[in-house]
């Protein structure tokens, strides 16, 4: 029996998720594979807990409260070749733990985009000096396998030309509304109550977490863009951007008139728009764009995501990706797909 240890930082609806599915296929990996999957430690922000001999399902459910304060390091430094890192937060400061389970010959199985959209150096830096031991499937799409198509063409010779598509299912949302007749103001207070936005509704329709996702592709496809080379187009008046909250979610309203325009025109001409991520070679733009109602992009309705690409194989019929690209149980069915192809066989 061979054994592997979870070290897992950030308990929140991705990752408890994903903590329950561990739980729940612990015997079945035993049983038919030989792999006793022990979660050793839950880590949140400066507090978690760690037992050598493995941490139970009840000990897990009730983190929040028997949380301590611990030094997150002192126990990563335990790491060895048979540990893995699952980083299911939204944290700049993960890298570092990352990092430290590397050097032990361990793996990094990440939800979280930050760690790699900072610098290209320390992009490079991290897939160059440990290859094979960072997986990252679900930050660009949750759950859709989009990352592994690209590596496989690339190593298969062929040149992706381009890549775009549809990354949020918050945005989709929106569009899809907005196709309806339905208001500007009224269409993003329903995502915000059906739980598609974050509580400030603007840390979705900035567009910067599209961004993040098209930077990581582009990276993945070789080239050397940083965020801040990202033209960025919010969906939403960058004039309302300091606005409190409260005060934002009323102004919503004066929107309604530019976007009910901008949807009329373009459905006139059978077209509708949609926000889409696209990278090429030229660079890579974000923002709500107009594309036939008829198009692989501008059929997407409600949450779905899509991705379209094209390369010197798919070059007159391009490779479509669609699916749920949000929820929680996608995603951690994602993550915990990259932790099992740590051990077993593709």
């Amino acid at each position: 029996m061979k054994k592997y240890s979870i070290l897992h930082a950030g308990l929140g609806n991705v990752g408890s998720e994903f903590a329950r599915m561990v739980f729940d296929r612990q015997d079945h990996l035993a049983m038919h594979y030989g792999i006793q999957l022990e979660y050793r430690g839950v880590f949140g922000t400066n507090r978690g807990l760690y037992r050598e001999g493995g941490l139970s399902r009840a000990e897990l459910e009730s983190f929040q409260q028997r949380a301590k304060p611990l030094s997150v390091l002192e126990y990563l430094s335990k790491a060895d070749e048979h540990t893995i890192f699952v980083d299911t937060t939204a944290s700049d400061d993960t890298l570092r733990y990352m990092i430290t389970v590397l050097e032990r010959g361990g793996y990094v199985v990440m939800s979280n985009k930050k760690p790699l959209t900072g610098s290209y150096e320390t992009y490079y830096d991290l897939m160059v000096n440990y290859p094979g031991k960072v997986l990252y499937e679900t930050t660009v799409a949750a759950g859709l396998p989009v990352l592994r198509p690209l590596k496989l063409l690339t190593v298969a010779g062929d040149r992706i030309t381009r890549v775009e598509g549809c990354f949020s299912g918050t945005l989709g949302f929106l569009c899809s509304r907005l196709e309806q007749g339905v208001p500007y103001g009224k269409a993003v207070r329903e995502a915000k109550a059906l739980g598609f936005t974050e509580p400030d509704p603007r840390d979705d329709l900035s567009g910067i977490d599209v961004a993040r996702k098209a930077l990581i592709l582009s990276r993945l496809m070789g080239y050397r863009y940083e965020l801040s080379d990202i033209q960025v187009e919010p969906f939403f008046n960058p004039a309302q951007a300091d606005l409190p909250v409260e005060e934002f979610m009323k102004a919503l309203d004066n929107e309604d008139d530019t976007y009910r325009r901008r949807f009329d025109t373009a459905s006139t001409a059978g077209n509708t728009f949609r926000y889409i991520a696209s990278v090429t070679a030229g660079g890579i733009t974000v923002a709500l764009t107009e594309v036939p109602k008829s198009s692989p992009l501008g059929m997407l309705q409600g949450p779905e995501n899509k991705v379209v690409i094209t390369s010197e194989y798919y070059r007159d019929y391009p490779m479509s990706i669609s699916g749920p690209g949000a929820g929680k149980e996608v995603t951690a069915a994602g993550v915990f797909g990259d932790v099992l192809s740590v051990f077993l066989p593709s």
